[in-house]
């Protein structure tokens, strides 16, 4: 009762499920140390900046080149914060492209962990795993704030 193992579509499916369960497991610690964005309710929304039409590519080139940015100001959390949860909601809508245009503009705005963690997920969504992955080993090499657990 020897079974031979033969590669082909089945082992696809198999090594894309490993890829999905491993980016899953390693966004879920990620959200775990850094902790989670609080559950804030935004009465009006900011629209987005032109930059949030551009895709995932360009996520890459902007967040390496403003992770030493200059601390936020009150209304650039703001914004950040009215994005990310339009972003959410596009989400749970399913408009995974949506969401990840809005949490990017967020994202290039404020560079916080929390944020990060939505961009990576939306990228998840995609497809873009291997984008997704950068995004999450960016989030984990941020800066700590001081007083930050």
């Amino acid at each position: 009762m020897t079974e031979t193992y033969e590669r082909g579509a089945g082992s696809r499916g198999v090594q894309q499920r490993g890829a999905r369960v491993w980016c899953a497991a390693l966004l879920a610690a990620v959200t775990i140390a850094r902790g989670a964005l609080a559950q804030d309710s935004v009465a009006e929304s900011a629209p987005l900046p032109r930059t949030a039409e551009s895709t995932a590519e360009s996520t890459a080139e902007s967040t390496a080149e403003n992770t030493a940015a200059a601390e936020p100001t009150a209304a650039q959390r703001e914004t950040a914060r009215a994005w990310v949860l339009e972003g959410r909601r596009a989400f749970v809508e399913g408009d995974h492209l949506g969401a990840l245009q809005r949490v990017v503009a967020a994202y290039q705005l404020v560079k916080a962990p929390t944020v990060g963690i939505e961009v990576a997920r939306a990228q998840q969504a995609l497809g873009q795993w291997v984008e997704a992955n950068a995004t999450a080993v960016e989030v984990i090499n941020l800066p700590r704030a001081e007083g930050e657990p």
